[in-house]
């Protein structure tokens, strides 16, 4: 373990109540701690460093509060660190050249069985620059394997990439090289061992939706694969609905498209759309979030509803729950230039 990771591993013990583990649990954790502060690690075998994530979130969480104070975690939410059940929060940025700020608004739950919004296998990101920004919501496929951490890598690496499509499919390759049996953590029981060894190879699977925003040329590109949906605002309050569709909120049976790691190549399915007039103000919802939006009176109530539950998570996902909102994981993003 490098020095690095033995400190970090000292502070995490002072920072955190009792802990009782086994020799070998501390073996384990010792070589997850190591692989988190490495960096060649996530660049090279992002399963295996996301598997560390997730091993030293349950043991020792000091060591994620640290990191996350420290930028390593990354720019995506929910936050690896969070301890919430679900989030409505709102994020200003500082002055930018085409803009007095810009503000992103999140909603964020697992479904039910998962706990905590960390658990959840959707990752939202958003990234102003001097002359736009770039928005990004992914949802990783139920049933594929390791989907939480593919999206975690697809979002935060493509979030200031120059050219998006190439970023997802050189991930897509990075992560389903590492996505095999002697580079990932399996269970130390045989039989469990066995059938996770037989899974990779059907590899993690996503599917997404993105919008870069040129504000000189007021012009949104959606990149979009899936049943993830854009919302993109036009004068007079008008909407696009990104892909066209899924826009009467009753075909979210019917998008098989989706990306996997096995298949980096998948990545020239992206369907791009430029759309022009657009106000700067877009959003974006994986699909049990836009499902309920496109059923029950459209992007624009649902913005107001968000807003009117400023600061109460809490009632906003119960109510949602008692009117039928899929029991998915939900995300929700908002952005709107000042």
């Amino acid at each position: 373990m490098n020095i690095q990771a033995s400190q970090l591993l000292v502070r995490a013990e002072k920072a955190d109540a009792e802990l009782e583990i086994t020799y070998a649990e501390w073996k384990s954790l010792q070589e997850s701690v190591a692989n988190l502060t490495d960096p060649g690690v996530r660049k090279e075998l992002p399963i295996l460093w996301g598997q560390s994530l997730d091993l030293v979130s349950k043991k020792i969480p000091g060591v994620l509060r640290i990191m996350n104070q420290e930028g390593a975690l990354g720019r995506l939410h929910p936050r690896e660190d969070s301890d919430a059940i679900c989030i409505l929060d709102k994020v200003a940025t500082a002055e930018v050249s085409w803009a007095h700020k810009v503000e992103a608004t999140f909603l964020l739950a697992a479904k039910q069985e998962r706990g905590m919004a960390r658990d959840s296998e959707d990752r939202i990101g958003f990234m102003p620059h001097e002359s736009g920004y770039r928005a990004i919501a992914l949802d990783g496929v139920g049933g594929s394997m390791h989907p939480r951490h593919l999206v975690r890598e697809l979002g935060e690496r493509s979030l200031d990439a120059d050219d998006l499509q190439a970023s997802i499919r050189d991930t897509l390759r990075v992560v389903g090289e590492g996505m095999v049996e002697d580079k990932v953590m399996v269970a130390s029981d045989d039989k469990l061992a066995f059938f996770q060894k037989k899974r990779l190879d059907g590899g993690a699977a996503c599917v997404l939706a993105a919008v870069d925003y040129d504000s000189k040329n007021k012009r949104a590109t959606v990149h979009q694969i899936g049943d993830t949906v854009a919302f993109v605002q036009l004068p007079r309050g008008k909407w696009e609905i990104i892909p066209k569709t899924l826009s009467d909120g009753k075909s979210f049976d019917s998008s098989p498209e989706q990306l996997n790691c096995k298949d980096p190549s998948a990545a020239s399915q992206i369907d791009t759309v430029e759309v022009a007039k657009a106000t700067g103000v877009i959003a974006l919802a994986t699909d049990g979030v836009a499902e309920h939006i496109l059923l029950n009176g459209g992007i624009g109530k649902f913005i107001e509803r968000v807003q009117s539950y400023d600061g109460e998570e809490v009632s906003l996902i119960n109510d949602l729950r008692r009117e039928g909102i899929a029991d998915d994981d939900l995300s929700f993003l908002l952005i709107e230039p000042q």
